[in-house]
């Protein structure tokens, strides 16, 4: 299930801590490898991006657990450092809510769907 690239559809915003500005996602990918090293890439619709490291591995419940390494920096700003336990509803897709771990919004979750 974990191997590969995973698109995100859905909650396709971020908000900037600075400003409160609400910033839209033209695209929004994880990819990782066999042994659950992966890389997170954002683009926004101005154009600015943003790339980080991640950390996966499956819960014994059969769950995936993510985990960012460092935060996703862009000129704009940065993403805060979050984890994600994702539960696979088809081979192609999976649900995969988000949960701060630091800022205003630490322990708060964000709902996301990912597709292959």
């Amino acid at each position: 299930m974990l191997e590969g690239c995973w698109h995100r559809y859905t909650n396709m915003t971020t908000r900037n801590l600075t400003t409160g500005e609400m910033m839209s996602v033209r695209e929004w990918k994880i990819c990782f490898n066999r042994q659950g090293q992966g890389e997170e890439t954002i683009v926004w619709t101005d154009g600015q991006s943003c790339r980080n490291r991640m950390q996966a591995q499956f819960n014994p419940d059969g769950d995936v657990h993510m985990r960012d390494l460092e935060r996703c920096r862009s000129a704009q700003g940065s993403l805060v450092l979050g984890e994600w336990v994702c539960h696979r509803v088809s081979d192609t897709e999976a649900s995969c809510p988000r949960t701060a771990l630091e800022g205003p919004g630490t322990g708060r979750s964000t709902p996301g769907q990912f597709r292959r």
